[in-house]
């Protein structure tokens, strides 16, 4: 019986420095924690944006293709503009978080 005692006391105190231990870490938010949280969201909206952008040229194609015989080649340079956009806003982004790593 003393023995499940000091088995249960030692548990007891091992479950609680974890919590202590843990809660204390998520008290403290760290320049690190914040600048990926900022630079995630920077990253959904761009996706988000760019996206939509798509959507909305996609949706346009067949309309403004009646009776315009360069509407496809219109259609390739909106969309490679697009892309050349989306991975610039990456490339920025992403040297702007590492730089904040620094």
């Amino acid at each position: 019986m003393k023995k499940i005692g000091k088995t249960a006391f030692v548990s007891t105190l091992a479950l609680a420095v974890v919590i202590s231990c843990s809660a204390a870490s998520m008290a403290m938010e760290s320049p690190y924690e914040t600048a990926a949280e900022d630079y995630a969201q920077s990253i959904e909206t761009l996706v988000e944006n760019t996206g939509n952008s798509y959507e909305s040229l996609t949706e346009a194609y067949p309309t403004s293709a009646i009776n315009n015989p360069s509407a496809p080649a219109e259609y390739v340079k909106s969309t490679v503009d697009l892309g050349n956009k989306y991975l610039s806003g990456i490339f920025s982004r992403t040297n702007s978080f590492l730089g904040k790593l620094k």
